[in-house]
């Protein structure tokens, strides 16, 4: 099967800075967003804030439990935030909107699915997963 390749966009009422600290802080903000549904058992093993960081994190799909393993990078600082690794690269990216009042923030992700059945389970949810995490993240950030 081939990769699996996702995107979602939202514009979210707050500050890009606002925003993109409370992606980089894996220490505190940046666990609060995940879909709970999906992740679990974040641990920081390096850093906890933006370039450098390193996370472990569960994710359970249907029927299946793995641990995932990513390094964080910040390719443009303060705009794009990356997570690689254990197959999987995710983006996130914030600019700014309404002479940066909001902010739009897109998530893409690339990922090898798994074999079989479960990897046409996982083509099917990985699109609604970074939904529910933007709405997360509006919804910690709006408050």
């Amino acid at each position: 099967m081939d990769k699996i390749h996702a995107q979602a966009t939202k514009l979210i009422e707050a500050p890009p800075e606002k925003v993109y600290a409370v992606l980089a802080n894996y220490n505190q903000s940046h666990p609060a967003i995940l879909p709970k549904q999906v992740f679990s058992d974040l641990v920081v093993e390096q850093g906890g804030v933006g370039a450098g960081t390193v996370v472990r994190v569960t994710m359970a799909a249907p029927g299946t439990k793995q641990e995932l393993h990513v390094t964080v990078s910040e390719p443009e600082p303060g705009r794009v935030l990356v997570e690689s690794g254990s197959g999987m690269i995710t983006t996130f990216t914030v600019d700014p909107k309404d002479g940066g009042k909001s902010s739009q923030v897109t998530i893409s992700t690339e990922t090898t699915p798994s074999p079989g059945p479960q990897g046409w389970i996982e083509k099917l949810v990985t699109p609604g997963l970074l939904w529910d995490e933007l709405h997360l993240l509006a919804k910690y950030v709006e408050k």
